[in-house]
């Protein structure tokens, strides 16, 4: 990978995580719906930094392993935000208030 391509995918994951950050905002969410919406800017924001490792690595096998793990922490946070969105479309908080 380039010094280019690396500055352009870095510059986008740091974009990807700002808007992460600011759409988990605390105050943007009722009580009831603040663990799913800490849930998942926790998993993104782990698998935007495994991401992030894993195009550094230079072995083939850890670049995979690290592929994996980022993969199993984005599939977490579709998690999250598929219930968090069913929450806010129903209208109703989950059983149990914060999911966290």
């Amino acid at each position: 990978m380039t010094s280019e391509e690396w500055n352009t995918i870095d510059t986008q994951l740091d974009g990807i995580l700002s808007t992460v950050a600011f759409a988990t905002r605390p105050v943007s969410f009722p009580d009831a719906l603040l663990g799913m919406s800490s849930g998942f800017g926790r998993e993104m924001r782990v698998y935007l930094q495994t991401t992030r490792i894993a195009l550094a690595a230079t072995d083939s096998t850890r670049r995979g392993t690290l592929q994996g793990r980022a993969e199993a922490h984005r599939q977490k946070a579709g998690e999250y935000l598929g219930r968090l969105e069913s929450a806010v479309k129903s209208g109703t908080a989950p059983a149990g208030g914060n999911d966290d």
